[in-house]
């Protein structure tokens, strides 16, 4: 999810929002539970949103993780790749570069052979 990729990487800010999060779950739980009471201060439309929200945050992958929670690994993986476009980007201006070099220099040879066969 979107929200996770803003969370700080530090691990007691991971841990506070994981227990924020947590916290959350159990507050709809509760809500959930109580919506089949015929006082509840929930319409149908905000029971159903409770619902679905409850259903995706308790998805887990198979080894039992949250999947909204993004490993710390992902941001190790995100800055090399981070570091091998900034490599292509260096080599495509460096590769830029040695062309336009390469271009005078036949423009250079080119004049010179024109210069030369004019006389």
């Amino acid at each position: 999810m979107a929200v996770a990729a803003v969370l700080p990487t530090d691990s007691a800010s991971i841990g506070i929002a994981v227990a924020i999060t947590m916290g959350l779950i159990e507050v709809i739980k509760l809500l959930i539970n109580k919506m089949g009471s015929e006082k509840s201060v929930l319409t149908a439309e905000e029971q159903n949103i409770l619902k679905t929200l409850y259903i995706q945050h308790a998805k887990t992958d198979s080894d039992g993780r949250l999947l909204w929670y993004t490993p710390r690994s992902w941001e190790t993986t995100q800055l090399k790749i981070v570091e091998a476009q900034e490599k292509i980007i260096t080599m495509c201006n460096d590769i830029s570069h040695s062309q336009g070099q390469f271009i005078k220099t036949l423009e250079k040879i080119e004049n010179h052979y024109f210069e030369n066969n004019k006389k």
